[in-house]
């Protein structure tokens, strides 16, 4: 009898312990995840089990004995996908990527309607293409859908602009002031879809602080656009641009050009107290300005196998204030003055940016669970001129005074990087990355100052020094990540970070370095079926080369800058949480501690007033966002997001502190004849940044598109209806007093047609008419 016990248990544990489990998760192309997939597990033609992938994608199948079986994905919108298995233990497939399922039935594509909003682990995807997002006017409009982007005051994610920029998987070399600009030269007919990472890791250069990746569309055979646009303030505009795309097999090639002109113009007003020397200015300036632009985007891809492929981007900026002229008016008054003076400043010049930019990557996918090597070049070459004329006229006592000079300044900036990569997937969904980054770049600045002699251009020597400084920054970094049970998952992460600068301005030679150690670290997990995240992590802000520059920089009669070669980084530690509900209602804070901040100081020598920068004090800034995208009816949707911040400066003998609120709602109308109206409006109140009070804006855009057949849309707006826009500060710091006023001819009319091509028609079926829903019952 204690035999057979023994043989029954022995035999049970046995049984008990052959029992084995398969889980994977299902992604498509565009890495979101699949649900409602069926997955049926079969041995030879015998359905064993039958599973549907939940929300994440993710999928499992239990008690599974040992043997051979054959797992089938059989997804609605893409296409099949079948793999023979041998189990022998558990077993975790990782992510299983499924093409999209296209149907052509004499040159008729028909797809499926995707998600425009798609929440993810680290921030959020917006799909473009086959949503109602491709109708937007531009790319910022479609910005504006994502949760933690806000455009009132600049483009920012969670309140911070030092964003990097990623096309098609390649980095954009673009200056931070001209972000914007670059983002509206690209057709959003022309784009697949975007990712908002508003928490990235130690793979992302330590300066940046989210990231925002553009994908293209990659359609089989020839597709393109061209959109014809004029534009109308006080002065006319246009711009232009085509895109041609071809793609066929393991090829893929693109192209972009755009190219616009419009004039603009602005006027101000300027009041100044320098209380240490008694003195008043009032200044009155009038400018105008021709903008011209014009940017060139080549790429191609090429898949040597289905592992391995390397993919080539070129990009030329052309970006210009053209016959700039401005008009200054000084009145000066002060005790210390025997009668009043006036000063009368005329300037001309043009302000010319340039850039080419070239990168290569190659990638190869080391196993079936994804796991990658890449590597990658980047070089770009930048220039920028600034031919500048400038007569000067000064009254006092009724003697007339005049005074002409040239400054003609240019700057080279020559970048190159190298980047390589490994990411390690494993069975139990963790992963290991390990990468490395080296840059150089070499900074040249030339000043060229003249003053007009007996009729003679001499060289002023006192302003005419040149600066150059070389950055080298070498990086390492590694990230491990591990799902924690079935909904959490923990990220670990480290980058350090060393960087040497030397420069030199001919009379002045200097080196500085730093190394940085830059930990992070990010737990995501679902709370009452929500999406609960927290993360932790220090950057850097490095300061500008031309911050380094101690030459004295005459920029007007009035005013001068000199640099600081001494300069540190700036070191910003944040923690950061957020919670996303069903209904999509997002809420995020963040909390930034900002370590040797970098400060303008003004100071006023001999009537010039004079500013340069120093490491001093520290920040403290607090945010709390709201997201709320709600559907009203068939015909309405709106929404809205809200920001509030607590933003405080400690200096040594001062503290500054402020309040500031950001709101902006949007609107969309789906009106009969497929035509949308879109009604975008922003407030920013008041708010005082370091030591400079803002005054608060507001503005309200009206779009209208409507398609007038399959490959023509029209589109029409108002920028700023009320022509609200100005730039309103303030402050009283260091013994000056400074109120700034400017006020833009902000409110333009745009009106736009464009024409879509392609080898097929596509056309956008809502689910509801596709007999999917009862499809997905049979299951």
């Amino acid at each position: 009898m204690k035999y057979n016990l023994f043989i029954f248990f022995l035999f049970f544990a046995f049984t008990c312990k052959a029992q084995y489990r398969i889980t994977g998760q299902l992604k498509d192309n565009n890495n979101e995840v699949v649900f409602n997939c069926a997955i049926k597990l079969k041995k030879q033609d015998t359905i064993i089990r039958s599973v549907l992938s939940d929300e994440s994608g993710n999928f499992a199948i239990e008690n599974i004995q040992e043997g051979l079986y054959s797992l089938e994905l059989v997804p609605i919108h893409y296409n099949d996908y079948k793999v023979s298995i041998h189990v022998a233990s558990d077993i975790s497939l990782g992510i299983i990527s499924l093409s999209e399922k296209i149907l052509e039935l004499d040159e008729l594509i028909i797809t499926s309607q995707r998600k425009p909003v798609k929440q993810t682990d680290t921030g959020v995807i917006l799909n473009v293409s086959g949503t109602r997002l491709q109708n937007q006017p531009d790319l910022i409009s479609i910005l504006n859908y994502a949760p933690t982007i806000s455009t009132n005051n600049g483009l920012k994610v969670l309140g911070d602009d030092n964003i990097l920029i990623q096309l098609n998987g390649k980095d954009i070399q673009i200056d931070k002031s001209r972000i914007s600009t670059f983002l509206e030269t690209i057709n959003p007919k022309t784009i697949e879809n975007i990712e908002v990472i508003d928490r990235v890791d130690g793979s992302v250069q330590s300066n940046k602080t989210s990231l925002i990746k553009i994908t293209t569309i990659q359609k089989e055979g020839w597709s393109g656009n061209i959109r014809q646009g004029l534009l109308y303030n006080d002065k006319g505009g246009y711009s232009t641009d085509a895109s041609l795309f071809y793609k066929r097999e393991q090829l893929r090639v693109f192209g972009n050009y755009y190219h616009s002109r419009h004039k603009t113009s602005s006027k101000g007003h300027e009041s100044q107290i320098r209380s240490n020397s008694q003195l008043y200015y009032t200044n009155t300036e009038n400018s105008k300005l021709n903008r011209k632009s014009d940017y060139v985007t080549l790429g191609a891809d090429y898949d040597f196998n289905d592992n391995s492929s390397i993919s080539f981007l070129y990009l030329f900026e052309d970006d210009q204030d053209h016959d700039h002229q401005r008009e200054v008016s000084s009145q000066i008054t002060g005790h210390l003055i025997e009668s009043d003076s006036l000063v009368l400043s005329k300037a001309y010049f043009n302000q010319i940016n340039k850039m080419h930019s070239f990168s290569l990557s190659f990638t190869n996918v080391l196993d079936s669970l994804g796991s990658k090597f890449n590597t990658s070049i980047d070089i770009a070459k930048k220039y920028y001129t600034n031919p500048f004329y400038q007569l000067n006229s000064f009254q006092n006592d009724y003697n007339l005074i005049k005074e002409e000079n040239q400054q003609n300044s240019k700057s080279n900036n020559d970048i190159y990087a190298f980047n390589i990569s490994r990411k390690k997937k494993y069975q139990d969904n963790k992963e290991f990355s390990l990468g490395a980054r080296a840059s150089l770049v070499d900074n040249k600045d030339g000043f060229h100052f003249l003053d007009l002699k007996n009729e003679q251009w001499i060289t002023n020597t006192d302003f005419s020094n040149d600066f150059f400084l070389k950055e080298y920054i070498l990086s390492v970094y590694s990230i491990f990540s591990m799902p924690i049970k079935e909904k959490s998952k923990l990220s670990l992460g480290l980058r350090a970070e060393y960087n040497y600068n030397d420069y030199t301005n001919g009379s002045v030679e200097g080196n500085n370095n730093n190394l940085r150690l830059l930990p992070n670290i990010s737990y995501s997990t679902k709370v009452w079926d929500n999406k609960l995240y927290i993360s932790a992590s220090q950057r850097v802000s490095r300061p500008s080369y031309s911050l380094f520059n101690p030459t004295y920089i005459k920029s007007s009669p009035l005013s001068a800058y000199m640099g600081n070669e001494n300069l540190k980084p700036i070191d910003i530690y944040s923690l950061q949480t957020g919670y996303s509900l069903k209904n999509n209602l997002r809420l995020d804070l963040r909390y930034r501690y900002l370590e040797n901040n970098i400060l303008t100081i003004p100071r006023n020598t001999n009537g010039i007033l004079i500013t340069s920068p120093t490491n001093i004090g520290y920040r403290n800034d607090l945010y709390a966002f709201v997201s709320f995208p709600y559907k009203i009816s068939d015909w309405w949707e709106t929404n809205t997001k809200l920001t509030g911040a607590y933003l405080e400066l400690k200096l040594p003998t001062q503290k500054f502190s402020s309040l500031y609120a950001d709101f902006s709602i949007n609107n969309t109308f789906y009106l009969p004849l497929d035509i949308e109206l879109n009604a975008y409006y922003s407030y920013t109140s008041a708010y005082r940044m370091l030591y400079t009070k803002n005054k608060n804006i507001n503005s309200l855009n009206l779009n209208i598109s409507y398609p007038i057949s399959r490959s023509f849309n029209l589109h029409a707006g108002v920028n700023d209806v009320f022509n609200s826009l100005r730039s309103s500060t303030e402050y009283d710091f260091n013994g000056i007093y400074n109120y700034n006023y400017n006020k833009f001819n902000s409110r333009s009319f745009s009106v736009s047609v464009s024409y879509n091509f392609s080898k097929g028609k596509e056309v956008d079926d809502d689910i509801r008419n596709t007999g999917i829903e009862e499809e997905k019952r049979r299951f």
